[in-house]
């Protein structure tokens, strides 16, 4: 059949059935008529005519053939037009709800590829810069709350907090306790010995057996430790991108630093801790202050430009003697991190257009600690810090009073300096729990001889631990 006969051949009346369709249009895309009523052979519609050799559209407007179907939709660019069924295919007939469309300039832009702008002859091109970061809104901007004067975005706002409340005095008995330890016997000091003898290769067996215990007297350790918990509470300026959440109204003035209830568990005592909270009615919303609204700003890394210099031939067009093969030439490329738009996302809105401001306060829970140590032989004192005694006393509280009442006169004016001390240590931290103990530390003096020689050592802790640095019986080992 000669395709010129299809030009000829138009619709029955009425159209293809149920498919009322105008002459030269195909059905709507997914309407295909049922099994059984397509038009018969030859009746279907005409198709478009390309145009003769040479006339074909300049290569500035795509190269391609003029369409002679019905118009494409156009690029929207932020209002898509709304369809049930998807937009209108190129080539069928568009919706009857669809707006008017309109044809593209070029394919390239169709595509999202044309070329992005090029530097002027001449023109010095500058290495990349850095990216844009996020700023903070002016200090004088800013709401002008009661009790949060001088509060910047970096922090240091840390008020002192109140004075705390006078304490009753203490009972005169407090910190009054019974302290005993058990002596050993001549034979557990030798086997407390022996054990020692055996951790030692170059010490002699015989002092163990051989040697006379003259006495043991026990003098015990104390240790006082007082353990101190406080809080620290350090406000400034913070803002986040506002996306549409609700934000709770100002019912009144803020309150104070230290007016807001903060609360631990009691399993997070004396424990390392930080916490950060919004201040309430300090909250509001304003416009971006960096994009003004806008939601996206200059591009830093090219300034504005949409290229940048060629890190290849570093601008200058050719490398090695030719072209540059990763410019071509042109000394510049598409910068990538706008895509050559010269604008880029604002990220200090993170291009919603509006901030929220508020007061931060960040908490900060310390632990200090402090010991006192009462030994009276020559054991040394770093030997009592770190061995096991029995507790003979422990006292919590939100503030501790002194032992004035122990039977130690030392460890009674110990507790008293170091609690004064935490008291009046930390001028900006408010001491949230304290609690002091008391460890009574087993250490017996023995007195032997051995031969001609006599002298002391040591037993001590309840894990029964020897300090005899002058062991009457050793011997040089060298290992080869």
């Amino acid at each position: 059949m000669n395709p010129q006969d299809f030009a000829n051949v138009h619709p029955p009346p009425g159209g293809y059935g149920l498919y009322n369709v105008s002459p030269g249009q195909y059905p709507l895309q997914g309407q295909y008529p049922p099994a059984g009523q397509y038009p018969p052979a030859g009746q279907y519609p005409p198709q478009g005519q390309y145009p003769p050799a040479g006339q074909y559209p300049l290569a500035q407007y795509g190269g391609y053939a003029p369409q002679q179907y019905p118009q494409q939709p156009p690029m929207y660019a932020e209002n898509p037009p709304q369809y049930s069924q998807g937009p209108p295919q190129p080539g069928w007939a568009a919706s009857a709800s669809a707006p008017p469309l309109e044809k593209p300039e070029s394919a390239r832009q169709v595509a999202g590829l044309a070329a992005p702008p090029s530097p002027k002859p001449g023109e010095e091109l500058e290495a990349e810069g850095a990216d844009r970061t996020p700023t903070t809104p002016p200090l004088d901007s800013m709401a002008k709350l009661p009790g949060y004067d001088g509060l910047s975005f970096e922090g240091g706002g840390a008020r002192p907090p109140p004075p705390p409340a006078a304490m009753p005095p203490p009972p005169a008995d407090h910190g009054r306790v019974a302290v005993q330890h058990h002596v050993p016997t001549q034979a557990e000091v030798r086997e407390h010995l022996a054990a020692f003898v055996s951790e030692h290769c170059c010490y002699s067996k015989g002092p163990v057996t051989d040697m006379k215990i003259v006495s043991v007297t026990p003098v015990p350790a104390l240790k006082y430790s007082l353990d101190t918990m406080t809080e620290k509470r350090i406000t400034k300026w913070e803002f986040l991108p506002w996306r549409g959440e609700p934000v709770p109204p100002v019912t009144g003035p803020p309150p104070g630093p230290w007016d807001v209830m903060v609360t631990l568990e009691p399993h997070q005592w004396f424990q390392k801790l930080q916490s950060t909270l919004e201040i309430p009615n300090t909250q509001s919303v304003r416009g971006c202050h960096d994009c003004k609204g806008e939601r996206d700003v200059r591009c830093t890394r090219c300034r504005g430009r949409g290229y940048t210099r060629c890190t290849s031939c570093r601008g200058h067009s050719s490398h090695h003697g030719g072209n540059c093969s990763f410019c071509h030439g042109t000394r510049s490329r598409r910068c990538l991190c706008c895509h050559g738009k010269g604008m880029v996302d604002c990220p200090t809105c993170q291009a919603t257009g509006n901030i929220r401001c508020f007061v931060q306060m960040t908490v900060v829970w310390a632990c200090h600690k402090d010991m006192k140590v009462v030994e009276r032989t020559d054991l040394p004192d770093d030997f009592i810090k770190t061995a096991v005694g029995d507790e003979v006393f422990r006292g919590e509280d939100v503030r501790v009073y002194p032992l004035l009442g122990f039977p130690d006169e030392q460890i009674s004016a110990g507790s008293v300096e170091l609690i004064k001390k935490h008291q009046t240590q930390w001028q900006d931290e408010r001491i949230f729990r304290q609690r002091h103990s008391v460890e009574s530390v087993p250490v017996n003096c023995v007195v032997y001889s051995y031969g001609s020689k006599e002298g002391t050592f040591f037993i001590y802790g309840n894990g029964n631990k020897v300090h005899f640095p002058d062991y009457p019986s050793k011997c040089c080992c060298v290992i080869q």
